[in-house]
């Protein structure tokens, strides 16, 4: 009987300390994944491959996995609406790029600061390549770019700005700089830059910033009075400088 009654209280005995074992390194599991950051789930954490991202994520900004060659902002309140790729327009609606209807065609975009759905886009043939069969349509949505009517008095004109002041108003290159004030239906062709390709157009009050290279890569930067854009006098050379140049503007900052 003693023998029993031992067997029976070891087996117990065992019983309870399996299942105290047991707890212990429950608690203990629980008591390590609360005191280590990295234990918050044991799902590992997915790679990120977004197709498109609002801002830069590395060296370019890429939608669909096409570089953006050009962001375009109305205006500084707006921020940023459009982008442009070599294949397509995309507008932002919240925090996605969504593509417009419409193929780029690589054209040169700009977008009126008082009416975002006011869009045009046009372009002109290298200016060291004569060509006078290449013909570029200048063209005008007026509703985001899904739809567009050409211009026809606007061939091989790149749009670059329009006037603060008079969105009737806009600047252009085709090598030379060109006016229209009446929504680019006509232009007059203004020699502001000779011997100089206009690459660059910029607007600070009533001054036209403009930038040029020549064929073998100097650069001027000269301004314009536009004080009345149907009249404007060309004046003073701002900077001469060797090599390519873009140029940034800021009210009175300028940076080239």
């Amino acid at each position: 009987m003693w023998q029993a009654e031992t067997a029976h209280d070891q087996r117990v005995r065992n019983q309870r300390l399996r299942v105290t074992v047991l707890a212990l390194a429950l608690m203990m599991t629980v008591v390590l994944a609360a005191c280590d950051p990295d234990a918050e789930s044991s799902t590992p954490p997915g790679k990120a491959s977004p197709t498109t991202t609002q801002t830069p994520s590395g060296d370019v900004l890429a939608i669909d996995g096409y570089p953006v060659r050009e962001v375009l902002i109305p205006n500084p309140q707006s921020g940023a609406m459009y982008a442009v790729t070599d294949e397509q327009l995309y507008v932002l609606e919240g925090d996605a790029w969504v593509p417009v209807a419409d193929v780029t065609h690589a054209r040169h975009y700009i977008v009126d600061p008082t009416d975002d759905d006011h869009l045009f886009r046009g372009d002109h043939p290298p200016c060291t390549l004569d060509d006078a069969e290449t013909r570029i349509p200048l063209e005008v949505s007026e509703d985001g770019g899904d739809t567009w009517r050409e211009l026809t008095q606007g061939t091989n004109i790149r749009p670059i700005a329009f006037d603060p002041t008079d969105p009737e108003v806009l600047y252009g290159s085709n090598c030379a700089l060109m006016v229209s004030i009446n929504s680019g239906n006509t232009w007059e062709r203004v020699n502001a830059l000779p011997g100089h390709d206009v690459t660059d157009i910029s607007v600070a009050g009533t001054r036209l910033l403009l930038l040029g290279t020549t064929p073998t890569g100097k650069s001027m930067l000269r301004e314009v009075d536009i004080t009345d854009p149907r009249n404007p006098e060309i004046g003073d050379i701002l900077l001469r400088t060797d090599g390519p140049a873009t140029m940034d503007v800021n009210a009175d900052r300028i940076v080239v």
